[in-house]
């Protein structure tokens, strides 16, 4: 079973994603990382994209970039199932919460 890590913001979430990775694992096997920007499609952060993506490729991600609306079944499928971490950006966890 898989591991979720839910942060607010992208820095502390790499770090402790580099946490729990072993750093030459990251380094030198190349993981593959799914990441779909669009859970906050109009919002403030899609200007933090194109600076998260370069982020996690200096890394040493293989950053594997996924427009969830967009995209094919057949395309979400692959990338998801090829992908050892999915890294989704965007969105407020608490304006589900406002009225």
């Amino acid at each position: 079973m898989g591991r979720i890590l839910l942060a607010s913001s992208a820095l502390p979430a790499l770090r402790s994603l580099l946490s729990v990775l072993p750093q030459h694992h990251v380094q030198h096997s190349g993981l593959r990382i799914a990441y779909i920007p669009t859970a906050d499609k109009q919002g403030i952060s899609r200007y933090a994209r194109p600076l998260i993506r370069h982020m996690l490729r200096s890394a040493g991600f293989r950053v594997h970039m996924l427009e969830v609306a967009g995209a094919s079944y057949e395309e979400i499928r692959y990338i998801l199932s090829t992908c050892d971490i999915i890294w989704v950006g965007g969105g407020n966890t608490f304006s589900c919460c406002t009225s």
